[in-house]
């Protein structure tokens, strides 16, 4: 089902999963969240491509009227930086408009393995989506980890810093567990780059909530609250210093 409240959108979406999707069998399309809900209730579609804005509506209107999600829901937006980072942060797929073909067929086959292995309470991330988008001025304070078995979710607080591996990241909470995550440094860099982590070198990300104390060196090292010692670029070291206006 496609929901959206501009025609045109419908028109284009509909040409592209015909073209692009050929197994698809049946389309709905409704512009109004009213529209949604009953075609939801009469026809159960599988995947749902959900517009985040609609004149006086969200897309998320929608979903918290449905408590049973048999389904599976692909967010299309326009390009709305707080958007694409909360979708980021929770591991939600989502489609940027205009639609590019490859990546419809890659979030249709995402939504297809996610359909047949239902191991994730999506109820609870729309939530935490919608806290974040329109409740806590933009902010998550919890981050979805996509890991080479599937993703967990974990408190920012909770993670000292993180380490690059090749591309891989390894990062580490304060109960002492570690992550692995199938996401790069960089990914998470652009994620939590402004919620009080700070780069410290090429391979490591830290918590700044989380440093302990600072041992002089080129760069020197940080000490992170778990003891550990964390390098620190000498490129990096002024902006490490203002941030403790040392």
């Amino acid at each position: 089902m496609i929901v959206d409240d501009e025609v045109h959108n419908h028109v284009v979406m509909q040409s592209m999963l015909q073209q692009h999707v050929p197994f698809v069998t049946e389309i709905y399309k409704a512009a109004t969240v009213d529209e949604a809900l009953k075609i939801i209730n009469a026809f159960h579609p599988r995947i749902i491509f959900l517009d985040v804005q609609m004149h006086n509506e969200t897309g998320f209107d929608l979903l918290q009227q449905i408590s049973n999600f048999d389904f599976e829901v692909i967010f299309v937006t326009a390009h709305d930086k707080y958007a694409i980072r909360a979708f980021r942060f929770h591991a939600v797929d989502y489609l940027l408009k205009p639609l590019v073909a490859h990546e419809l067929k890659e979030a249709v086959n995402k939504a297809l393995i996610q359909l047949s292995s239902r191991l994730h309470d999506f109820k609870e991330t729309v939530n935490r989506i919608y806290t974040q988008l329109y409740k806590n001025d933009g902010l998550a304070e919890s981050l979805t980890i996509t890991t080479v078995e599937g993703f967990k979710v974990t408190q920012l607080n909770s993670i000292i810093y993180c380490q690059a591996s090749s591309n891989y990241t390894t990062i580490y909470l304060t109960d002492k567990q570690k992550i692995t995550s199938s996401q790069t440094l960089g990914h998470f860099e652009e994620l939590l780059g402004d919620k009080r982590f700070f780069r410290a070198h090429r391979s490591y990300l830290i918590n700044l909530l989380h440093v302990s104390s600072y041992k002089k060196g080129e760069g020197g090292f940080i000490i992170m609250s778990n003891g550990d010692e964390v390098e620190l670029s000498r490129n990096n070291k002024n902006s490490f210093m203002q941030v403790f206006k040392v």
